[in-house]
């Protein structure tokens, strides 16, 4: 389950079949919800760049769904954690509290000094305004049952039919139980969390089964999806040290063991943790807080090797510097620092600068780079984001790396360089977004290019629609390879509350070299996600339904050239 699956030429034509359910009386609350379209703009960048955690980041999502975050509530450190906030607007939002109060609703927050309709949009999922709101009610400390049934079946007749069953039992923030049955295998979890032993000590977050880790930077660990990807220059930093619970299709991507994560007095934070997945792996962090910095020191033991770190991370203002160092069991060791700039409110910079030595390499590091793991290397990274006017949003970025010594499958140093720019303009219900991208592949002398354009009208419900054409080529030592073209029209409808949403999407492509293969993310069930590459020549169709009898009722069917995939969520 990585996400990457190739679009063959189709030999039928299969006619969708839409099916529409209904179901019967479940208390109310809040349905499963689509991710966003940052987040879907970061699956596709990911799997182009190779990413391999893709599920991680739904899991992530999912959780953040579940238990949003209270924007008039949460402290400084609470939200300079939230990984879809910049520092900016983690400072304006403190001004804005301290000031006026409360914010009310998503229009004041739309006002807020480094907030527009789009970024408010992005977090509306992920975030509530306390009891002063009915759009997001914050979480409450009652009992909660999640029961999610899935399956799946492939028209090829080689590809077996799959499933996936998820079970979820929460009792407020203090305790959580979770299981998940599919063709992939089985996880299983249960979590405390939310409690004090005495004045000062608290349990953060217990976890027994499968969990994920994250640790400082990632030089050791970071077992977890990263928001890296995010286009957003503060999504360099990370902010590492916590034990998070793991239920998904693809149990071998996480922990299998205990962990612990837990504080002190608001000052300090520590986390341990022990897997028998694969190999025994152990490992754990302390880090110490003040009001405007954080100091880290983080270890990791398995039957592999492991190392240790010390990490830090410093306010100056609305700037933010972090850094961290790593050294493995053998003495090699990595470093790297970087800083995150938010100049004005409308632009925003950040920067990195990473060293690997030769022979240093973590198996279950996760330090960031766009287009190599985290082994044999001396880069940096740059990223900027710039509103000239309200409506218009420029980003940009460029990774440099260069491999000083042979690696897996190249015997030779060697440059890579990947660069992309997006402009987006957006008004009302319409918006554009344009981009262009490139990377250079040293040891291969290959220069690779692509050129994206997307129009889209959504209105908040009724219909809407979208059309994108996407050019990719490459231009190597043996002459220019032919170009790939690959274009899709997508239609659908959206209902005054949300209670049907239904996308019907045709693409057509013509790609006769691998190395021009195009990415397109598509609509699918909740927690789950498809990227195709697009290659050879052909075309595909797929359909999409969503129906919500009840707000915690989810009806669900994605019929394609391909496959077919049918879910029912419920929550009680």
């Amino acid at each position: 389950m990585r996400g990457r699956f190739e679009a063959l030429t189709r030999y039928k034509i299969v006619i969708l079949p839409m099916a529409i359910f209904f179901l019967f009386v479940v208390p109310s609350g809040a349905a499963g919800q689509s991710l966003p379209e940052g987040v879907m703009r970061i699956l596709e960048a990911e799997v182009e760049r190779g990413g391999s955690d893709l599920e991680g980041l739904v899991n992530y999502c999912e959780q953040l769904m579940e238990a949003p975050l209270d924007i008039n509530s949460a402290t400084e450190g609470e939200l300079g954690a939230f990984p879809l906030l910049s520092p900016f607007q983690v400072a304006s939002l403190l001004e804005y509290r301290e000031q006026y109060g409360d914010i009310l609703s998503r229009g004041e927050l739309e006002q807020v000094d480094g907030f527009n309709a789009e970024k408010v949009d992005n977090l509306l999922p992920f975030i509530s305004f306390g009891g002063s709101s009915l759009i997001c009610p914050s979480t409450e400390e009652r009992i909660s049952h999640k029961i999610v049934l899935r399956g799946t079946g492939k028209f090829a007749a080689e590809d077996p039919w799959g499933y996936y069953g998820k079970y979820r039992f929460r009792m407020g923030d203090r305790l959580q139980v979770g299981s998940t049955i599919s063709s992939n295998g089985v996880s299983a979890h249960l979590k405390v969390g939310g409690v004090s032993l005495g004045d000062k000590f608290l349990i953060r977050s217990g976890v027994v089964g499968d969990y994920s880790v994250r640790l400082g930077q990632g030089l050791l660990v970071w077992n977890s999806f990263s928001l890296s990807g995010a286009g957003d220059p503060s999504s360099l930093l990370k902010l590492g040290g916590m034990v998070v619970p793991y239920t998904a299709s693809t149990p071998e991507e996480a922990f299998r063991g205990v962990g612990l994560s837990f504080g002190y007095a608001d000052k300090v934070e520590a986390s341990l943790f022990f897997s028998e997945q694969s190999d025994r792996v152990a490992g754990g962090s302390v880090a110490f807080r003040g009001d405007r910095w954080r100091v880290g020191v983080n270890a990791l033991a398995s039957s592999e090797g492991g190392g240790v770190s010390i990490d830090g991370v410093w306010s100056i203002g609305r700037f933010r510097l972090f850094s961290e160092g790593a050294i493995d069991f053998d003495g090699d060791g990595a470093i790297l620092c970087g800083v995150v700039a938010p100049v004005t409110g409308r632009f925003e910079c950040s920067a990195l600068v990473r060293w690997y030595s030769p022979e240093y390499s973590a198996k279950y590091a996760g330090a960031f780079s766009s287009i190599s793991s985290s082994k044999d290397q001396v880069g940096g990274f740059v990223n900027m984001m710039w509103t000239p006017i309200p409506g218009i949003v420029w980003r940009g970025t460029m990774d440099v790396v260069y491999y000083p010594a042979p690696r897996w499958g190249v015997k030779v140093p060697s440059f890579e360089v990947e660069s992309s720019n997006e402009l987006e303009w957006s008004r009302g219900d319409h918006e554009v977004l344009l981009r262009g991208r490139y990377r250079y592949y040293g040891h291969q002398g290959r220069h690779q290019s692509g050129v994206r354009i997307h129009y889209s009208y959504k209105p908040s419900s009724g219909l809407y629609g979208a059309v994108r054409g996407e050019v990719v080529w490459n231009n190597i030592y043996k002459g220019t390879l032919s170009p790939g073209v690959a274009s899709y029209l997508e239609c659908g409808y959206l209902s005054a509350g949300g209670k049907w949403d239904v996308v019907v999407r045709g693409t057509v492509y013509h790609i006769d070299e691998w190395d021009n293969r195009i990415y397109f993310y598509e609509r699918d069930l909740p927690q789950s996600f498809s990227v195709p590459a697009l290659y050879r020549r052909g075309w595909d169709i797929y359909g999409y339904i969503k129906y919500a009898p009840l707000s915690r009722v989810g009806l669900y069917l994605k019929v394609s050239t391909k496959m077919v995939k049918g879910q029912i969520s419920l929550t009680f």
